[in-house]
């Protein structure tokens, strides 16, 4: 079934149930005011094939409507062929089962926007992948719950105006996989706003961040937002390619706890940024590898943080080793802030660093050099 040529009202306006088993294409030909509004129960089943195209300025691909509930098996694609001005606008209870896959690419806004409700991805969601995102891949702001369960492959690319994944005052739980610049360039990766809560059970990796919008940072989180790596969880960031920053901004101080392991490759310029206080914890380890890395942020470590051979790292701010903390040094240790150490300082590398020192009772200094 094809629709175009829509000037007024939305090509499919779902106000009670909707199920598809076929092939669906909107806007393939000619323009179309909006695609589909589900004010009801919609199914795209495993069969089913929805590509939506050429939405004007005043409609939504998709629009949710609260109390709605969607789910989709099959295949959703957005932005396949022509441009769409605005992405997804999800306010409903939408799933994305094991078998489901959607595609968001070309969209002058958010690919995927959500303000309330909840979203759920058991299968592929993958946003930018193939065009461009002019806003964020992923922008939910409200109260809405976003949840990536085992299973679940989220991959995010090419935002070139702002960070790819955005949250203000929802919360985002990963339990499987997410990656953002895996393919194409991002402006900025993950960014928690205020009253935001993420938190990574499983992986979450990002590259290839750049300097080619107003942010530049892999992962931060502003004042009063919540960022938790479990146990389980494993952050790698900047391992394939280089991004400018790691973790945090001038602007921003929100709480960073890490209880997993965290893995910081090629960085441009900062590792962390000020005001932005890493709680690293008995389970946490940091490992850094293969560059050189500022941190002028404050650290505290209770767990275990590697500074790999090949690498050089600074502390500007404060770093406290705790006393079940350990800092391994195997490459170089420099930088003029505050060390005070409770805990072990070993390694085969060398210790440069010139700031203030304090070793406590029981600490234990093994360095190679």
């Amino acid at each position: 079934m094809g629709i175009n040529k829509v000037s007024s009202f939305a090509a499919l306006d779902s106000k009670f149930s909707l199920t598809n088993n076929g092939t669906i294409e909107i806007g393939n030909l000619s323009s179309v005011y909006a695609g589909i509004v589900i004010n009801g129960t919609f199914v795209n089943n495993s069969d089913g094939l929805i590509t939506i195209n050429n939405v004007s300025s005043n409609g939504n691909t998709i629009n949710t409507l609260l109390g709605s509930v969607s789910t989709n098996f099959g295949v959703i694609k957005i932005g396949n062929q022509f441009t769409n001005v605005y992405g997804t606008y999800l306010r409903g209870n939408f799933t994305n089962q094991s078998t489901g896959l959607i595609e968001i690419n070309k969209v002058n806004y958010s690919g995927l926007y959500s303000e309330s409700g909840t979203f759920s991805n058991y299968g592929s969601l993958k946003i930018g992948n193939n065009g461009f995102v002019s806003g964020n891949c992923i922008n939910l702001q409200g109260a809405i719950t976003f949840t990536n369960y085992a299973g679940g492959e989220i991959e995010l690319n090419n935002s070139i105006n702002y960070p790819s994944f955005y949250l203000l005052s929802a919360t985002v739980v990963n339990s499987g996989n997410i990656k953002m610049g895996n393919i194409f360039p991002i402006s900025a990766g993950l960014s928690i706003g205020s009253s935001g809560s993420f938190t990574n059970n499983s992986v979450l990796e990002i590259d290839n961040v750049s300097n080619i919008g107003s942010f530049s940072t892999a992962l931060f989180n502003y004042t009063g937002s919540t960022f938790t790596n479990a146990s389980s969880g494993i952050i790698k960031i900047g391992l394939n390619t280089k991004v400018q920053n790691a973790i945090g901004r001038e602007f921003s101080n929100g709480t960073f706890n890490n209880n997993g392991n965290i893995e910081i490759g090629l960085v441009e310029s900062k590792t962390t940024s000020s005001l932005t206080p890493i709680t690293n914890n008995a389970t946490g380890t940091i490992l850094l590898n293969n560059d050189t890395y500022l941190f002028d942020g404050s650290i505290n470590n209770s767990g275990t943080i590697n500074i790999q051979t090949s690498s050089s790292c600074s502390i500007l701010s404060t770093l406290t080793n705790q006393t079940t903390g350990k800092l391994t040094v195997d490459g170089i240790f420099a930088g003029a802030g505050t060390l005070t150490n409770n805990g072990i300082i070993n390694g085969n590398g060398e210790i440069t660093h010139t700031g203030t020192k304090t070793f406590n009772s029981n600490s234990i200094i093994a360095p190679g050099k």
